[in-house]
């Protein structure tokens, strides 16, 4: 090979038998017989292209299942992938389809789910070339998990952790099911037409339900018993402040605030804290400041319009310009901040309660929900790319400083919930049907499988458990201790 008699390991050998065996390095050789009757030469060009690839495992998706999951398909990411490759879960050989170079899935049973613990998964390439990856785990977790019938199209969730109730918004059931958190049973209570939103007064223990129309239902926590208040034309938000027992809701159709008294149901309309032309106003309540703000996004891409109620006189203290098309709005009941993500214009308004200046920081784009941490002082904004494989992004921010850190994911995101005893986050994920798992003082993530589309989300402040509510399939995922 290449003159050398009997080649080596550079060039390539010759066997006894007179196979080639070609080397591990790309590159051409001649390789030459001489024929022992007549001692004449021949020459042989040969080309050595490259092998196939050895595989890497990046990560899963979802990153883990909790044990006791009956069949479902993971996302084996990484690189170097081709349609032949073969995957071992715990060294038993499972059956790959190959997406792409960067993605395969496998099935795993309810058998290989059964029981808590790591297992490594392995890709191979045959030859040539090729190779088996590194051992990357895969983690079956202990955390239970349970599934609860709901009506149609569960919406929106609230949670009185004092009774362990929790109230999930039906909205194309024209009910609330009421789920006993301590033995996941549950009661269809009706509401009005298209309940919309939901808030919980966990002193009074009662519960105000927003719906289409023109009405809020008031559900006695009890009793289930059931009041309907009148409100203005379209109420799509509801906020309780439980320390003055009064609750708001901002009404889309007739363009002002309703004010309930919580202790005989009587009104007072408050005009001109909605805008024509703006879409459904948000609303919500700093209770140590007896400060209420509605949020107005404007439709035409313009900036929004934040109107600041005085709750002692239900007067409006002043307006508030923010940026383009606001979408929600998070309180600190401690350092008074309220932050508005503001989907169009990539960015998040500041809203000081004490003062009420406002100032803008950056944030990711399509910033659209957003929750905020009191006790850690931290902010949690999800933004969207709303495609199959694109980046979506949610962002930390320090209260402090309002430094950002932005943590890439995959997804389209509906709502935030933080437990604040664990400083732990959950974020939905409607494109992959699972829950983002964050852990705040790492800011690593576990993906966690749930129902079909899911969208709110709470946390009970006293169990520690997580309601996810499922739009696709009308259920609620129960996570947690």
């Amino acid at each position: 090979v290449d003159n050398i008699a009997g080649g080596n390991g550079t060039v390539g050998t010759i066997s006894a038998s007179g196979l080639y065996v070609a080397p591990n390095t790309t590159g051409s050789h001649t390789i030459s017989a001489k024929a022992a009757f007549d001692g004449s030469v021949g020459n042989a060009q040969v080309t050595i292209g490259q092998g196939n690839p050895v595989p890497t495992i990046t990560g899963f998706n979802p990153s883990s299942i909790a044990a006791g999951t009956q069949a479902e398909t993971i996302a084996i990411n990484g690189t170097g992938f081709l349609s032949s490759s073969t995957v071992t879960f715990n060294g038993v050989s499972h059956s790959a389809s190959f997406v792409g170079q960067t993605q395969l899935t496998i099935l795993l049973s309810a058998t290989d789910l059964a029981t808590p613990g790591t297992y490594p998964v392995v890709v191979t390439n045959l030859g040539p070339g090729g190779g088996a990856s590194s051992p990357v785990v895969f983690t079956v977790t202990s955390g239970s998990q349970a599934t609860i019938a709901t009506g149609q199209t569960p919406y929106a969730i609230a949670i009185n952790p004092l009774t362990n109730r929790i109230y999930v918004v039906n909205r194309s059931g024209n009910s609330v099911t009421v789920i006993n958190g301590a033995d996941n049973t549950t009661t269809l209570v009706a509401v009005g037409t298209t309940p919309y939103a939901i808030d919980v007064n966990p002193v009074t223990n009662k519960v105000y339900v927003a719906n289409s129309g023109s009405s809020i239902t008031v559900i006695d926590g009890n009793t289930n018993a059931t009041t309907t208040v009148l409100v203005g034309v379209g109420p799509t938000s509801v906020a309780v402040n439980s320390i003055t027992n009064l609750i708001y809701t901002a009404n889309y159709a007739s363009k002002n605030t309703t004010v309930i008294n919580g202790q005989d149901n009587s009104t007072q309309t408050i005009g001109g804290t909605v805008l024509p032309d703006f879409s459904y106003p948000v609303v919500a309540v700093d209770q140590g400041l007896n400060q209420i703000y509605v949020v107005n996004a404007n439709l035409g891409g313009s900036d929004g319009i934040v109107y600041v109620i005085n709750g002692a006189t239900n007067a409006i203290t002043t307006s508030i310009t923010t940026g383009a098309n606001p979408t929600g709005i998070a309180v600190n009941s401690i350092t008074h901040l309220a932050y508005l993500p503001n989907i169009w214009s990539g960015n998040v308004t500041i809203i000081n309660g004490q003062n009420l200046t406002a100032t803008t920081i950056a944030s990711v784009s399509e910033a659209h929900v957003v929750a905020v941490d009191a006790v850690t002082n931290k902010v949690y904004i999800g933004g969207e790319s709303g495609c199959p494989g694109c980046l979506s992004y949610i962002a930390v921010i320090d209260g402090s400083t309002n430094a950002s850190t932005t943590l890439p994911y995959s997804g389209s995101f509906g709502a935030v919930a933080i437990n604040t005893s664990t400083d732990q986050i959950y974020v939905t994920n409607s494109l992959n049907n699972t829950i983002e798992q964050i852990d705040g003082p790492s800011n690593t993530g576990t993906s966690i499988k749930v129902g079909t589309n899911p969208g709110a989300i709470a946390v009970n402040s006293q169990t520690g458990k997580v309601y996810v509510a499922n739009t696709g399939d009308n259920t609620v995922t129960v996570l947690g201790p």
